[in-house]
């Protein structure tokens, strides 16, 4: 009897080993797995803080040229939104309240903002109509993306997202998404 209980015994160990090899072996193909899907996360834009923003000519609602380059020498926020966009209505909401970007750096000391919409004309203005005060939003410029330059030369493809620049145009910082303060 004692031989076959040595036999079981020593059996149970080997057991036990073999299942504690499978298991280290199984934790560090999930370590693998997760470092390789952390490093494949998407771009979200071509661009990147410190570098100096491309200009770009885009429409203004008369549909005549303008040029991103135009507010050099101003501390600028670019707003990228698009009139089928929810966060986006409640950013420009923010925007007439007289408010910002709540992620905006400066403790939220507003630069000038100007609105580019990836949406056409008659689109976007059926947006700013359907806002509250939308009277206020007359007062940024407003520019319209009608040939997906926004995407093709600045990478930026998800909406609401905002560019800060300085007055040379170095982007200080991106902002993507929006949410009101105290909420995420």
């Amino acid at each position: 009897m004692t031989g076959l209980w040595l036999v079981s015994y020593i059996t149970l160990w080997l057991f036990f080993l073999l299942i504690a090899v499978v298991l280290l072996s199984i934790l560090r193909n999930l370590g693998t797995i997760f470092e390789q899907l952390s490093a494949m996360k998407p771009k979200r834009s071509n661009l990147e803080e410190g570098q100096t923003l491309p200009d770009l000519t885009l429409q203004n609602a008369d549909g005549a040229g303008v040029s991103t380059a135009d507010w050099m020498g101003t501390s600028t926020a670019f707003a990228i939104v698009s009139p089928g966009c929810g966060p986006c209505h409640d950013y420009l909401g923010q925007l007439v309240e007289g408010g910002t970007h709540p992620d905006l750096p400066g403790n939220g000391v507003a630069p000038k903002h100007v609105i580019l919409s990836l949406g056409d004309v008659t689109h976007t203005r059926e947006l700013f109509q359907s806002l509250d005060g939308a009277v206020e939003l007359e007062r940024l410029p407003v520019l319209y993306d009608v040939a997906g330059q926004v995407m093709d030369v600045w990478g930026i493809s998800a909406t609401p997202t905002t560019l800060v620049v300085d007055e040379r145009m170095t982007v200080m910082s991106q902002l993507f998404g929006f949410h009101t303060k105290g909420k995420a």
